[in-house]
């Protein structure tokens, strides 16, 4: 299985409760979670380590301060980090 279910359904059980139109789409090995036809969230399983990650898109303004928290990683999936674009 390339995502673990429970995860995907804390995070849909999350957009139900903030009213939130979401659709979901299966993306990098796991499910994305699409808000104004643009990634909010998704979950993916590292193939290596067997970790489940939740995937999160965030502001310029605030990427470098989220880097210096604990358990908070790049997006990586072929070795270079995965850059914002609008």
């Amino acid at each position: 299985m390339a995502f673990y279910e429970n995860t995907v359904q804390r995070i849909r059980e999350f957009f139900q409760r903030k009213n939130a139109e979401f659709y979901e789409k299966k993306m990098f090995s796991g499910v994305c979670f699409m808000v104004d036809d643009k990634m909010c969230c998704g979950t993916h399983i590292d193939k290596e380590s067997g970790e489940d990650f939740l995937l999160c898109r965030i502001g310029e303004e605030v990427y470098s301060k989220a880097l210096e928290m604990e358990n908070v990683i790049q997006m990586e999936f072929t070795g270079k980090a995965i850059k914002g674009r609008e």
